[in-house]
């Protein structure tokens, strides 16, 4: 259920509920059981400023979040107890966006973070084992695609690795004329322990030009053109784990045009 959806439905409960609010200002909604279902903690005199809770039957919580001038805002609390973690995610009028977390239960220590946008994980995504190492990463691009995946033991060695490892390749255009200066922009994926190299090498040009990767995994390409025709640009790139010491190489093939 998307949760604009199901927000409404709690403060259509919390404006038409049939229990009372306490001299607290805590108003409490039961199971048949007489457990507790969902607290609702008022700040005003209305319902725009609260916080919500909702427990399981046997008194554990499921749900926490704040209610500030009728929107969900800051951090969500939700427990997963059947699969061993709570995820924590951050709210800005009521949509999740920025950082998300998730912790295994009930030492809270980290099993995973990374961040999403439009209520969808993009960029990099961690994810630990309970000893603290590092079980996999992953790479989403805007539209949530995997584009990039590495995968480790608990011994931490690679299990899997799946991807080109690049986030985005930007050229200015792929038509040119001669003489012009051909300019392009590679942005690498953060790939956690590992080194990348590459190289472009030019097909029908007499030699190759050297990337040098920057600190912030991404290179620019810059020449001038002085042949006409299609080339076929091939950029290879290599990763070494600093973890494993394992290599394994891959190549990008685009094309520019000379006129």
């Amino acid at each position: 259920m998307p949760f604009f959806i199901f927000f409404s439905i709690i403060l259509s409960c919390v404006n038409n509920s049939v229990s009372n609010k306490n001299e607290l200002n805590i108003e409490r909604i039961y199971y048949d059981s007489g457990n507790i279902k969902e607290e609702i903690i008022y700040f005003s005199d209305d319902s725009l400023d609260l916080k919500y809770i909702l427990y399981s039957e046997d008194g554990l919580v499921i749900d926490s979040f704040r209610v500030l001038n009728g929107n969900v805002e800051g951090k969500r609390y939700e427990y997963y107890y059947d699969k061993g973690y709570v995820a924590v995610s951050n709210f800005n009028k009521n949509v999740s966006d920025g950082k998300y977390e998730e912790y295994y239960i009930p030492d809270m220590q980290l099993y995973g973070f990374g961040e999403i946008k439009d209520e969808k994980l993009v960029n990099a995504w961690y994810c630990y084992y309970p000893s603290g190492k590092l079980k996999s990463y992953t790479f989403y691009n805007t539209h949530h695609e995997i584009i990039y995946q590495r995968r480790y033991d608990k011994d931490g060695k690679l299990s899997f690795s799946g991807g080109d490892g690049i986030s985005q390749l930007i050229m200015e255009k792929d038509t040119f004329n001669i003489g012009e200066v051909y300019t392009g922009w590679i942005e690498y994926v953060n790939h956690p322990n590992c080194i990348v190299r590459s190289y472009l090498k030019l097909q029908n040009w007499s030699k190759k030009s050297i990337l040098k990767p920057y600190d912030d995994n991404s290179s620019i390409l810059s020449f001038r053109l002085k042949d006409k025709g299609c080339f076929t640009h091939e950029l290879y790139w290599e990763l070494e784990d600093t973890l494993t010491g394992e290599k394994e190489k891959d190549r990008v093939i685009f094309n520019v045009v000379v006129e």
